[in-house]
């Protein structure tokens, strides 16, 4: 985050603001054995998606004979196996994709400007540059 104007200082403090509150009111809202018990779930979840990734991985190459073409059988699982996540631009208020960097700032800037934040004890602290 940009923290070199006093509207970016505002912003980051509203923003660390607005972000503690949120985590008071998680951690409110749920105890801390909830917690633990749902990083325990997660945590099963994902060693059960690893094992049947590895399963099916292990039955598809179990499957392949010498007679296939068994280069392309194995290039084709290799590939597919890691495969980056397509990343989906941000869209403007006027419906169009927003692709450059500078231009995402912006836009979740004006987002930023357009939220209320409640706590005014730290919006009101002067700010010493």
């Amino acid at each position: 985050m940009r923290l070199k104007t006093a509207k970016d200082i505002d912003d980051g403090l509203s923003y660390l603001s607005n972000t503690m509150e949120e985590y008071m009111e998680i951690s409110r809202k749920y105890g801390e054995k909830t917690k633990d018990a749902l990083n325990a779930a997660i945590k099963k979840l994902k060693r059960e998606l690893i094992a049947r990734q590895n399963s099916s991985i292990q039955q598809y190459t179990s499957q392949l004979t010498h007679l296939q073409d068994s280069y392309d059988l194995i290039w084709k699982l290799i590939r597919n196996i890691k495969r980056p996540m397509p990343v989906s631009s941000p869209l403007r208020g006027t419906g169009d994709w927003i692709v450059k960097d500078k231009e995402k700032s912006e836009e979740f800037a004006n987002h930023l400007k357009k939220k209320t934040f409640t706590n005014k004890a730290i919006l009101d602290l002067p700010i010493a540059l």
